[in-house]
């Protein structure tokens, strides 16, 4: 089957790999093209529903809680105000440590683009916030919520909350 890409028009690269972390089953996703169209997920096998998972990252042990993280999952951090909508990130298999990285660099993208000003200075500080709960120095909430159920936190410390919602079905 030939996948065409809706930048240029020409043949994707698409790779996939079945694979298992803690028993459960999923395949990752690879889908390139010379033009630099790019996307990488993951699918979960096997019945889900809609979650909101919820860790408090406490310690250094809690940054390497692993992770599988969709592309359809936003990433919330309260102590901070931020919300990273999906359209910003891929599905991959990561650890909390690589959550906040992927947040670091959305914080870090939408700095270059301002000014010097009050909001760059909102930037720095909440910039700051996570490096520092990745050194230990902090205490953050990490929130993963995923309406294609594609995410799942491995760590008995981390809160799931099934999302019954209408709009995620």
């Amino acid at each position: 089957m030939r996948h065409i890409c809706p930048i240029c028009g020409n043949c994707l690269s698409v790779e996939y790999k079945i694979e298992k972390l803690n028993g459960i089953s999923f395949a990752s996703i690879s889908v390139d093209c010379g033009c630099g169209f790019k996307v990488k997920d993951v699918v979960i096998f096997g019945n889900k529903l809609p979650s909101k998972y919820t860790l408090k990252i406490t310690s250094g042990e809690d940054l390497k809680t692993k992770i599988i993280k969709s592309s359809n999952c936003s990433i919330e951090i309260p102590e901070i105000g931020i919300k990273v909508e999906p359209d910003k990130l891929e599905g991959r298999i990561t650890d909390t440590e690589g959550v906040l990285k992927e947040v670091l660099e959305v914080l870090s993208l939408y700095k270059s683009f301002l000014e010097d000003g009050k909001e760059k200075k909102h930037l720095n500080d909440m910039i700051k916030c996570v490096y520092e709960a990745m050194e230990g120095k902090r205490k953050l909430t990490l929130i993963l919520e995923d309406p294609s159920g594609n995410t799942k936190i491995f760590s008995e410390n981390a809160e799931r909350e099934i999302l019954m919602d209408k709009s995620y079905g």
